[in-house]
């Protein structure tokens, strides 16, 4: 303690100008963290946060393109490809130029009037008509007879691929 004070009480111009320029060094510190925490870095937390957003908007655009395309060439097959009549082959033939049009497209199925599903077609499997289902209950089918596009939730396919279920109404002729 007697070294340390002498030091403090010792008048060299060395010891002044360090005791000087010490709290000046720290506050100049002080002030630059100030400034970076309080100004830059909100800043660049701000201008990354909108990049962000831009990327993300221009994401869900491309996805909302997407899905439109697909609506409108399923609805476009309904109605070209006579989807409305009652023979199955030529459902089927439509279908099948469908889906080798689009590779996007992996399972497309038709259902009448009360849900039932008539034919369904698929990149994967092969469906029997054992292996037909109902769709009365589900929210596709109630839009889709109420003459609504349906586009439902993203899931995860068998090969681990975004999917999407779309639903479109089967009319006789073309609608808006």
């Amino acid at each position: 303690m007697i070294i340390r004070m002498k030091f403090l009480r010792s008048k060299s111009i060395k010891v002044r100008i360090l005791m000087k320029l010490i709290p000046a060094i720290v506050m100049v510190a002080v002030i630059l963290i100030s400034v970076w925490r309080l100004g830059v870095e909100p800043s660049l937390r701000r201008q990354v946060g909108l990049r962000q957003k831009e990327i993300a908007q221009r994401a869900a655009d491309q996805i909302n393109s997407f899905i439109d395309d697909r609506l409108q060439e399923l609805s476009l097959a309904a109605e070209i490809g006579r989807l409305w009549e009652t023979r199955l082959e030529n459902q089927e033939q439509a279908l099948y130029r469908l889906m080798k049009r689009d590779p996007q497209l992996w399972e497309i199925a038709v259902t009448d009037t009360t849900g039932q599903e008539v034919l369904r077609l698929s990149r994967m499997r092969v469906y029997t008509k054992e292996d037909l289902v109902s769709h009365a209950q589900g929210e596709e089918f109630r839009r889709a007879i109420r003459g609504e596009r349906y586009i439902g939730p993203v899931f995860h396919g068998t090969m681990a691929e975004h999917c999407i279920t779309l639903s479109v109404p089967i009319r006789f002729t073309a609608a808006a």
